[in-house]
C-alpha cells in the first residue's frame, strides 16, 4: 500500500509493479523452497530525508523539526523510521522466523498508511 498523488505517477506504478513480481515471483519459486518478499519503507529518517526536510524548514522559514513533526504527526509512532529499523525488517525475513513467510510486502513506515486486504 502506497499514498498515491499527483505527479508520482510513474514512481506509484513502479512500486505496484514490485508488490506484483514479488507475488508472482513467490508463487514460481515456492515449489523449490524458495520465499520471495518486498520491503516497502516510507521516509527511511537519515541524511536524503533530513536535507529534504531542511529545504522545506528553509523554504517556509521555519525550524526543522517543525517540518519533521508535521509529518511524523501522520505516522501511527509520530516518527519516521531509520535505516537499522528497515534492515531489521529484512533480516526477520531472510531468517528461519518468517519460514512461513513468502509473497508479501511489508511496510516499514512508523505506520504512515497501512496495506488493506
Amino acid at each position: 500500500m502506497q499514498r498515491i498523488a499527483s505527479g508520482f505517477g510513474a514512481y506509484a506504478g513502479s512500486k505496484g509493479a514490485l508488490a506484483t513480481i514479488t507475488k508472482t515471483l513467490a508463487l514460481e519459486l515456492g515449489p523449490h523452497n524458495i520465499r520471495v518478499n518486498g520491503v516497502h519503507p516510507g521516509y527511511i529518517w537519515g541524511d536524503s530525508v533530513r536535507g529534504y526536510f531542511q529545504a522545506m524548514a528553509d523554504e517556509r522559514g521555519v525550524p526543522l523539526q517543525e517540518v519533521y513533526d508535521e509529518h511524523a504527526s501522520e505516522t501511527a509512532l509520530r516518527r519516521f523510521p531509520d535505516a537499522r529499523e528497515i534492515s531489521g525488517t529484512v533480516l526477520y525475513l531472510a531468517c528461519e522466523l518468517s519460514a512461513g513467510v513468502t509473497g508479501q510486502a511489508v511496510s516499514v513506515n512508523g505506520g504512515q498508511y497501512f496495506q488493506t486486504a
